[in-house]
């Protein structure tokens, strides 16, 4: 905690135990709060913590981050840890960008909502959140008529448990797995899309209207070191080139690919485009 405003009346008992025991009310508001684990400072925090003996109570508790508000309540209990839950009831992808990728210049629109439960030892809490789209989300040329995610958070560590996003054309875009958030450790993500209507997808970004894929599945892995796979989400700086070697299929025949997001190319404009071969040396050059 960095600032804040505190109101109230605390009794504090310590005869004959080993830890003190609390009792009363305190008022916050106006809090800040800075953690490694976030972006930007919590602000505007504010709500009221019931103590009794050694369990606190949280009640009517809000905060912003960035221009996000999420509100919460549950229980800290100094022996059994943690029991919260919090919400954001809406709030767009952009903002999430701002917070986490600043410099990813890629357009978003649309709605989400998220939930969120941490429970655990004081020590070693485990978070667990949910992500649903409350209207059609359009992330660059693509729109998804519904997005949900799952996804588990233990220290710095976060695992993917489950991501499915469908776009308005049909078809299912699935991923899981881990993805470090201190910038240590490697990255392992499994990326499936279950017949995407290519045509659809890939005219937008150039593709001619004379050539007819159809409905195309693919399977990538994303692995190694995060400070070796640049791209999207703040992995590394742009311009910069994310390989995702893996295998699709189209009309029954099945190709090898090698998919690069790269980021501020020139002549691009700082969007993104996809390249996609048989192999590295089918990329464009200078790609």
């Amino acid at each position: 905690m960095t600032s804040g405003e505190v109101n109230g009346q605390v009794e504090v008992d310590m005869q004959g135990k080993a830890e003190p025991s609390l009792t009363g009310t305190v008022r916050l508001a106006q809090g800040s709060l800075k953690s490694t684990a976030l972006p930007q400072p919590l602000q505007q925090i504010e709500g009221t913590l019931r103590l009794q003996g050694q369990t606190f109570n949280l009640e009517n508790l809000t905060a912003r981050l960035g221009a996000v508000t999420a509100s919460g309540g549950g229980t800290i209990d100094l022996a059994r840890g943690y029991n919260l839950r919090g919400q954001i009831k809406s709030f767009s992808p952009a903002q999430v960008r701002d917070l986490w990728a600043p410099n990813l210049k890629l357009p978003m629109q649309g709605r989400l909502a998220a939930e969120a439960v941490i429970t655990g030892p004081l020590t070693q809490p485990t978070a667990i959140a949910s992500l649903t789209s409350t209207s059609p989300v359009k992330i660059d040329q693509v729109t998804f008529q519904r997005i949900a995610a799952r996804a588990t958070l233990e220290g710095s560590r976060l695992q993917l448990n489950g991501l499915e996003a469908l776009p308005t054309g049909g078809g299912a875009i699935t991923a899981q797995g881990q993805l470090p958030l201190d910038g240590q450790g490697s990255v392992a993500l499994t990326l499936k899309g279950d017949r995407l209507p290519a045509d659809t997808l890939a005219q937008p970004y150039g593709l001619p209207k004379t050539i007819k894929l159809g409905p195309v599945s693919v399977e990538a892995q994303v692995t190694g070191p995060l400070a070796q796979n640049p791209g999207p989400g703040g992995l590394a700086s742009s311009p910069g080139y994310l390989p995702s070697p893996g295998t699709g299929t189209t009309g029954g025949s099945k190709f090898a690919v090698y998919r690069y997001l790269c980021a501020s190319c020139p002549g691009y404009g700082g969007s993104y485009r996809y390249y996609e071969a048989k192999s590295l040396a089918g990329l464009p050059p200078g790609h």
